[in-house]
């Protein structure tokens, strides 16, 4: 490759002409210039295959010179250095054609493998081929975007009805890394991109964005290509290729396949939410959106397991269990990546559905309250502050739910006793107690068992047992006639029972009363 090396500072220029390493790159100096007017004139006797040049010159600066090589030899390549950090270069330079932008002091590795790139074939497309792409990119991302005023643009014809992709490349933290004001990253990213993609059989467009890149891929003729899969790998390549010679992690979201690029807005809204994803998964990250949708059916599935989950700890009065409740909600709220809207209308969403079962218990406040906690919780700004009002809240409302549970609890166990000892003669069931108390005859039996202490089956027993007692003591009634009054059909059963409760037998017993 033939290049040339145009700087109005001679220690500068002579040190990059004399560089050993242009040989081994397989590159020929054939020419040097202090200035842009020196550099065309030479221009025009050398055919120079790459121009690297300094932007503030004399005469004739780095911009003035590339617009006229732009001009008059559209095939050759330019790599600008400059000393000065500023993006409206970049900008510039993407409409003059730019392969790179490096900025002094100059990194030579920087330099020798942006020149690598040119020589590897990384400019798939001549200059006016790359600006037709970029404003009919921008043209299809447009809101504005005219349908008669698309199909008319230059490389049209050549992708109309064809299935489509678009991938964000987008360098992670952008701003806090300065990326953002160092074109450089940018034209490395989008010269590295179209590397990888030349290995691949799609037809592909690239454009520059605030952020990174905008990747275009359009199915290939055949059905040997399978563009879903492929974009994955595509994705994967990218980010190998880039991790030992990039400065900055990136990452990538990966469209649904599109029907057609005139569909690009919709391939665009889909990356864009992609990468809020990044915010759970980190640097780094490839996220497509064929894979979002099923994370976001998990994320649905969660939000239903939490309301019922809520459900469960309010009815049960679990006061204690709140705190440990939100805590899975904290976990999976940040793990979804979800912003300030998103969190408070979750909130509000519990919120609702708590005063819902507060309202079945008859205990929901007025709606003056419900109003002013709606509004507290669109105050905040700070998840973990938000989450606390939510614990206190819910807690009170667990704490009136439990209390008015222990109330009715204790209706129903006195309910019981009130029966049992109005009606211990006759043939009494756990199922025909729980329909007289209009109870699930389960829940009873575990309502009983966890409030006395002992099954239906002994408090029953318990209270014939004492009834027998009263009249063994106040009556001269025989043992075995007495068993039957007070509700039992084997003489020899009610015996051996008086004795386990009692500790002595129904005869012994009413010989211990007489003395």
């Amino acid at each position: 490759m033939k290049v040339m090396i145009v700087d109005d500072e001679q220690l500068i220029r002579r040190h990059l002409v004399e560089l050993q390493e242009w040989k081994q790159l397989g590159c020929s100096i054939v020419g040097e210039a202090g200035n842009g007017q020196e550099a065309l004139q030479l221009a025009h006797l050398c055919k120079p295959d790459l121009i690297i040049t300094d932007i503030r010159m004399p005469l004739m600066d780095g911009m003035q010179l590339a617009e006229a090589v732009r001009a008059l030899y559209p095939r050759t390549h330019i790599i600008f250095i400059s000393a000065f950090h500023d993006f409206m270069y970049a900008k510039q330079a993407l409409k003059l054609g730019a392969i790179d932008f490096i900025t002094k002091p100059i990194d030579l590795g920087e330099l020798l493998e942006a020149v690598e790139l040119v020589m590897e074939g990384a400019n798939h497309s001549n200059v006016d081929e790359r600006l037709h792409q970029e404003k009919l990119v921008r043209l299809l991302l447009s809101e504005k975007g005219d349908a008669d005023e698309i199909e008319k643009q230059a490389g049209w014809s050549e992708v109309a009805g064809k299935q489509t992709m678009i991938f964000s490349i987008e360098i992670d933290n952008i701003e806090l890394a300065g990326a953002a004001s160092d074109p450089h990253s940018l034209f490395m990213l989008r010269e590295m991109t179209c590397h990888v993609m030349a290995r691949y059989p799609y037809r592909f467009w690239i454009c520059l964005n605030r952020k990174g890149v905008y990747l275009i891929i359009f199915q290939p003729d055949g059905r040997l290509w399978d563009m879903k899969t492929d974009s994955m790998q595509i994705a994967r390549d990218i980010i190998s290729h880039l991790q030992d010679s990039f400065e900055h992690s990136i990452s990538i979201g990966i469209s649904q396949i599109l029907s057609s690029v005139l569909h690009l807005r919709k391939g665009l809204e889909q990356i864009q939410e992609c990468l809020d994803y990044r915010m759970l998964l980190g640097k780094g990250s490839i996220i497509s959106s064929d894979a979002l949708s099923l994370i976001r059916d998990e994320s649905k599935r969660k939000d239903e397991i939490h309301v019922a989950n809520l459900a469960e700890l309010l009815h049960g009065g679990s006061k204690e269990r709140i705190s440990p409740f939100l805590r899975t909600v904290y976990r999976d709220m940040l793990a979804k990546g979800l912003g300030k809207h998103q969190v408070q209308q979750y909130a509000v969403e519990l919120m609702e559905r708590a005063g819902s079962i507060m309202e079945g218990y008859q205990l929901s406040g007025s709606a003056e309250e419900r109003l002013e906690t709606h509004k507290q919780i669109l105050s905040y700004d700070i998840l973990s502050d938000l989450l606390k009002f939510l614990e206190g809240k819910l807690a009170e409302m667990a704490e009136k739910i439990g209390a008015l549970n222990k109330e009715s609890v204790h209706s129903v166990i006195q309910s019981v006793n009130q029966y049992l000892e109005a009606h211990y003669q006759e043939e009494i069931s756990l199922v025909s107690l729980s329909k007289v108390l209009h109870i699930n005859h389960s829940y009873l039996c575990r309502l009983i068992k966890k409030e006395a202490g002992i099954n239906f089956r002994d408090m029953l027993w318990g209270i014939r047992i004492e009834k027998a007692k009263q009249l063994l003591a106040n009556t001269a009634i025989k043992t075995s006639l007495i068993a039957y009054e007070v509700g039992f059909k084997d003489p020899s059963h009610f015996s051996q029972l008086f004795k386990r409760i009692a500790g002595v037998s129904p005869k012994e017993y009413r010989e211990q009363q007489a003395k």
